[in-house]
């Protein structure tokens, strides 16, 4: 095994999965505090503060990851370079990230406008639409500081070297959560700003994390070894590469944020109550959805270091951890939240509310129980989906998400909407998606059509 190679621990499985995962879930766990926090803030500023944050953080998060997701697949070609011994074209994978991150720029300012356009469309109330669209005018162009940030994890990441991206996550999260009262609520010669300023507060965050995440890529001992030697110059062949397949993983990331915000922008048409309960369940499930996503991007990470190293049983062990420690997270996390349910709701209530607080209870713990069910499917899929990912098979991801997102789930929210204006039946979309879904990624991983499929090659 090469000097570059040294760090992969030799036979994958528990072990490597675990040591990728948990610095990854430490941050993420961090990130969903700062999510219930910002919920809470918004909650005591009215219902419409907290009805537009959930539909404008989701018109937000769907224009930027269709850039984010695509440019930020360098870290697979990291991630497979490096567990092949190629650690100079590791380096000249994600400097190419660098450059078409730069790039990215005057797209996030266009899509702006284009988020504009559908939350007109939406026809929120006045008040509700506007919280959104001042949420929207920061956030999108900030964007860029998520697309950078992800590149420069791309480069540690891919090497398994999650500890330092956590540390540089959990710095910027914190810093969130202690601007977020400043800018939403005031504080000093700063006004109080509402949604818009918790989107401030977003960005200087995210530029935070990407500031502390570039101090650590210059001490690298890839970019250090091949720093000089023209591997952090623009290759366009290469760049187009990466372009052109991870646009495969950026379609897969818009599609489940356009079928999910749809979702939120039908949702924000019901009442206070309706809206505002969906919200706070929301912000709650980010504890397990958020640490979801660390087990989703770590089984990418090794199932992509191991396939380039050509150990597919590796593979296999990877995502059989991954299902393991999703199914044990649901019931854990779960087995907290749903005794709990009734204080989660009383601390959320908004000061405004015109309903009593036994219906917003009631509201609370039923979401919760269809969020259950939900995340059953969708932790699943989000497994299979992780391995698909690291082993390079992303175009039937995309089409896979693309059918039943745009084919299944969207029509029937909009079915719903139309024919059957029901806060339960709006709902329950939810979890038969994510089991259609996650039973055509379990097939499509089980029948080894990406053994032979090499991004190294």
């Amino acid at each position: 095994m090469s000097d570059e190679n040294r760090d992969v621990v030799p036979g994958g499985g528990f072990a490597e999965t675990l040591k990728v995962v948990l610095p990854l879930a430490a941050m993420q766990l961090v990130y969903a505090a700062n999510s219930i926090w910002e919920r809470f803030l918004l909650s005591q500023r009215g219902c419409a503060a907290l009805q537009a944050s959930l539909s404008a953080s989701m018109v937000s998060v769907m224009f930027v990851c269709l850039l984010s997701a695509a440019i930020g697949y360098t870290s697979v070609y990291v991630a497979q370079f490096h567990g092949a011994g190629r650690g100079r074209d590791a380096v000249r994978a994600f400097a190419q990230g660098v450059w078409l991150s730069v790039l990215s720029i005057p797209l996030l300012v266009l899509l702006a406008f284009a988020a504009f356009a559908l939350v007109d469309v939406a026809a929120h109330a006045p008040e509700v639409a506007a919280g959104e669209k001042a949420y929207i005018a920061i956030y999108v162009p900030g964007g860029f500081f998520t697309i950078l940030s992800g590149v420069l994890a791309g480069l540690l990441t891919g090497q398994g070297r999650t500890g330092w991206v956590s540390v540089c996550g959990v710095a910027g999260v914190l810093v969130n959560i202690a601007l977020s009262p400043i800018f939403i609520d005031g504080w000093g010669p700063v006004p109080a700003m509402g949604n818009a300023g918790a989107a401030i507060a977003g960005v200087i965050s995210l530029a935070s994390v990407a500031a502390l995440q570039g101090a650590a890529v210059c001490r690298d001992a890839l970019v250090r070894a091949h720093g000089r030697d023209g591997a952090l110059r623009p290759d366009f062949p290469l760049m187009w590469k990466i372009l052109r397949t991870g646009a495969f993983n950026g379609m897969t990331a818009f599609a489940s944020c356009v079928a999910f915000t749809v979702f939120t922008l039908v949702l924000g048409r019901f009442d206070a109550l309706g809206a505002g309960s969906a919200n706070v369940v929301f912000a709650v499930n980010n504890l397990f959805y958020c640490v979801m996503c660390a087990l989703s991007d770590g089984v990418c990470i090794v199932s992509g270091r191991r396939h380039g190293a050509n150990d597919t049983e590796a593979v296999r062990r990877t995502v059989r951890t991954g299902v393991f420690l999703c199914l044990g997270l649901l019931a854990a996390v779960y087995c907290v939240l749903l005794p709990l349910s009734g204080v989660v709701a009383d601390v959320f209530l908004p000061k405004d509310a015109e309903f009593t607080a036994e219906a917003w209870r009631a509201s609370v713990r039923m979401l919760f129980l269809i969020m259950l069910v939900r995340e059953v499917g969708e932790g699943i899929g989000m497994v299979f989906e992780g391995a698909l990912r690291g082993v390079g098979d992303v175009k039937f991801v995309m089409g896979a998400k693309l059918g039943c997102d745009i084919c299944l789930w969207m029509p029937a929210v909009l079915a719903v909407a139309a024919f059957h204006r029901s806060l339960l039946a709006l709902w329950w979309t939810m979890p038969a998606f994510f089991a259609v879904l996650s039973t055509v990624l379990f097939l499509r991983f089980r029948s080894g059509a990406w053994i032979r499929r090499r991004l190294s090659a």
